[in-house]
């Protein structure tokens, strides 16, 4: 099986998803090093892939709906 090769639309930097999700990028951060947000770590900085973005806007909405 052959692995298609990423585009920059399949992960994101912190720094952008901060501004996306209007928060402070250290709060991005922090949720990577916690591990409810997943990441990987490319020399200094995170690389985090969009569908990992997406199960946690999904989690966090459901439970926002739930209370």
């Amino acid at each position: 099986m052959i692995k298609k090769s990423a585009t920059k639309d399949e992960y994101v930097l912190p720094n952008e998803l901060a501004k996306e999700l209007r928060c402070h990028p250290e709060t991005i951060r922090r949720l990577l090093r916690s591990g409810a947000l997943d990441g990987y770590r490319v020399a200094s900085n995170f690389v985090i892939p969009r569908t990992s973005v997406d199960a946690y806007l999904a989690t966090t909405r459901t439970r926002q709906q739930a209370a």
